[in-house]
This record gives C-alpha cells, structure tokens and sequence, in this order.
C-alpha cells in the first residue's frame, strides 16, 4: 500500500482529517465534494473537493483537492433510495480495513458508499 501525500493510516477508524506535509487537510468541515470519478484509463477512483483552510471560505476561494485511490479492483457504488445531493456532498469518512489482505477502503459520502480494493491513495492540493 502506497500513500502519497498524506500520512499512512494504521487503524480501521474513519479519516475525515488527512496529515499532509503542509499540515491537517481536514475534508469533512473545510470542504464539499464536488465530484466522484472513475477514470478507466488509470483504473483510478477520484474524489474531487473544494477546500479551504477557513469553511466560511469553501465557496468564495476554496481550491480543488483531489483523494484518489489508484489501481483500484471490485469496485461497488451503492446510492441509498431518496438520494439527496446535501448528503452527497459531504465526506463522512474512509475507512481502511487493515485486517484485509488486500487494502480495502470504504469511501462514506452520506447517501453514497464506495467499497473497493486499491494499492494506492494520493491526496492532491492545486
């Protein structure tokens, strides 16, 4: 398991905070998630963020922030009935299971979860 970018996890306990160079990036006050993509090329899954350091701030003059998890096997989206984007928009955790021998992370977006295997995770600040 590759991380770039962020601290390695150790613990199957829900990240919302992510210990960078720079400092705690943390994507579940300071941020909305604006997208999730899958890019097919890369085999790559990518939350994309607005973040700001002040939440006040987010809209005004957040800047993009991208997790992804790269290589990326057994990919499952699941939507509960009576999706609402306000909850979808939210990071409600990524889970690590270390107990897994082959790293699998559950991604909680609220009314959204993804559930796969990955070799790698990266977070991006532009």
């Amino acid at each position: 398991m590759i991380f770039n970018g962020l601290e390695p996890w150790r613990d199957n306990f829900p990240k919302v905070d992510f210990q960078t160079p720079s400092g705690l990036v943390d994507l579940h006050n300071n941020a909305i998630l604006e997208k999730i993509s899958f890019l097919v090329a890369d085999v790559t899954l990518v939350l994309g963020f607005r973040y700001s350091g002040d939440w006040r701030k987010i809209e005004s003059s957040g800047r993009p922030v991208d997790l992804e998890f790269g290589d990326i096997a057994n990919l499952r989206i699941t939507q509960i009935d009576g999706y609402d984007t306000r909850s979808g928009s939210t990071l409600e955790g990524v889970t690590r299971d270390i107990q897994s021998e082959e790293s699998r992370f559950i991604v909680d977006v609220g009314d959204v979860k993804c559930e796969f295997n990955t070799q790698s995770v990266t977070l991006r600040m532009r």
